[in-house]
C-alpha cells in the first residue's frame, strides 16, 4: 500500500509551477491522474460483488473504514476490456478522491499497470500528456444528489 498524500514534494505544494503526475496504463494507453487526486495504489485484491452494478464496478472493497466502488477503467473509458466483471485481474489499484460541487468522492480504479510519478510544468499541454491527462469528474459522472447516496451508486450509469 502505497500513501501519496503524506509529503509536501508528492502534492506539488511550494511547486508553483509544477504538477506531479501518476502515470499508469489502462488497455495499452498511458494515462496521467495528478498525485493530489490519489490517495493510494494497492495490489489487487478480492472485491465484494454488488449485485446488478453496471458491468464497469468490479465490486467494492474497504477503504478507511468504508466500503468504495472498484471502477474498471478500461471498461468505462473506452469499453475496450475484454476481461471485464467480477474475474478480470486488474494489475494495480489506484485510489482516488475528487470534489465536485462540494461533494467529496472517493472510488478505486482497477489500471493494468502502473509507470510512476514524474512531475511536470503547468504550462505543458502537448506532447505525451496531451490526451492522456485523466478527467475524474467525466470519469465518475456527477456527484450524488442525495447526501446519504452510496458510493456505488454515484458511480452506476444506466446501461
Amino acid at each position: 500500500m502505497n500513501d501519496l498524500r503524506g509529503a509536501p514534494e508528492n502534492r506539488g505544494e511550494g511547486r508553483g509551477e509544477h504538477t506531479s503526475l501518476l502515470w499508469f496504463e489502462v488497455s495499452g494507453s498511458p494515462l496521467a491522474l495528478p498525485v493530489d487526486q490519489v490517495l493510494e495504489i494497492r495490489a489487487p485484491s478480492r472485491y465484494a460483488a454488488v449485485p446488478g452494478a453496471p458491468r464497469e464496478v468490479l465490486g467494492l472493497i474497504q477503504h478507511r473504514g468504508r466500503m468504495i466502488p472498484v471502477i474498471d477503467l478500461a471498461e468505462r473509458v473506452g469499453g475496450t476490456s475484454g476481461e471485464s466483471g467480477p474475474g478480470r485481474a486488474a494489475g494495480a489499484v489506484i485510489i482516488v478522491e475528487t470534489s465536485e460541487r462540494g461533494a467529496r468522492r472517493v472510488c478505486a480504479l482497477a489500471v493494468d499497470r502502473v509507470s510512476g510519478v514524474r512531475e511536470r510544468a503547468a504550462a505543458e499541454t502537448g506532447g505525451e500528456l496531451a490526451g492522456a491527462l485523466l478527467d475524474l469528474g467525466g470519469i465518475l459522472g456527477s456527484p450524488p444528489e442525495a447526501p446519504g447516496a452510496t458510493a456505488a451508486a454515484a458511480t452506476a450509469r444506466p446501461r
